[in-house]
């Protein structure tokens, strides 16, 4: 057992959930998340006799129908929203997975491949494993929504410079979005830390959260991490998993954005649109190709080099 003062087994994984890739959609890697909770839960809950706590990631978007982020009672009412849907979701979690039975609602987000095992336990030992969502915050949907964006095209609205600027303050809200939410799963991970500090902790999360890792003392945490992607990175994602460690300059997020620009371009012009996951891994991993052609200044248009082929 942990004692006050040692270090907490923490796994982190770092893969698919359920999204889309070049209009296709795709369910969460199960064998991936599987592989990286299962044997953690098994030598921290069944062989070694401790409780666990799961944060699973979950992140509810709606519109705010034009609400003022300046004025104080919107700011509470989408506040109120946000914690409510959080309670709620736990309120599920210990009325179903906690008392080992199968999740009634939101089960095709949750289900990325170790529920039955969760369920397995708890059924013999309930509340044995812990499962609560990441903290729901109001802050997250205004920036989701898209305020806060400082971006203004100037000139042709259609030039080069000005897509630029756009996809760059795009990614900039990415990366402030999703900054804000691992930091606020890292500081809940801590805070579990100090009231139960027998317990042990899990994260599974999108790949582009991967360099929350950072945000861990290995004096504190027995850290396992793990990650795995099944196509290749958005450039985005790139972006903002190196954001991370530190404040891109806007030159590294230019180039980013530059990068998107041309994987899209590959992607509009494709004659051929995929049908199914592996259709879109593999026109997503050309289209990075291509991206990084362009940037070198190796390829031309993507219409010629798709008519080429």
């Amino acid at each position: 057992m942990n004692v006050r003062g040692s270090r907490t087994p923490l796994a982190l994984a770092f893969g698919d959930h359920p999204a889309r890739c070049n209009g296709v959609y795709y369910g969460a890697d199960k064998p991936f998340f599987r592989n990286a909770v299962v044997p953690f839960l098994d030598e921290q809950v069944v062989r070694g006799g401790r409780r666990a706590i799961i944060i699973h990631e979950f992140n509810i978007f709606f519109d705010l129908n034009n609400l003022d982020p300046k004025n104080a009672s919107h700011i509470r009412h989408v506040e109120g929203i946000m914690k409510e849907a959080e309670k709620n979701a736990n309120a599920h979690f210990r009325q179903t997975l906690d008392a080992g039975r199968p999740l009634r609602e939101n089960a095709g987000w949750f289900d990325w491949g170790y529920l039955d095992y969760i369920a397995e336990i708890n059924g013999r030992t309930p509340n044995m494993i812990t499962n609560i969502v990441e903290p729901q915050r109001g802050s997250t949907l205004w920036l989701m929504n898209g305020y806060g964006s400082q971006y203004t095209p100037v000139g042709d609205a259609d030039s080069f410079a000005n897509r630029v600027a756009a996809e760059a303050e795009s990614i900039r809200g990415s990366i402030r979005i999703c900054l804000e939410r691992s930091r606020r799963v890292s500081a809940l991970v801590k805070e579990i830390r100090r009231k139960y500090p027998d317990a042990a902790i899990v994260v599974p999360r999108g790949y582009a959260h991967k360099g929350m890792a950072v945000d861990f003392d290995q004096s504190e945490f027995q850290l396992t991490v793990s990650e795995r992607l099944k196509g290749v990175p958005l450039f985005s994602s790139e972006a903002i998993a190196a954001s991370f460690s530190g404040a891109l300059g806007d030159a590294e997020i230019a180039r980013y954005a530059r990068l998107s620009i041309y994987y899209s371009e590959y992607v509009a012009a494709a004659a051929e649109k995929p049908d199914n996951e592996t259709e879109a891994f593999e026109l997503s991993a050309r289209a990075r190709g291509y991206a990084l052609d362009k940037e070198r200044g190796t390829v031309g248009s993507p219409l010629l080099e798709l008519r080429s082929a």
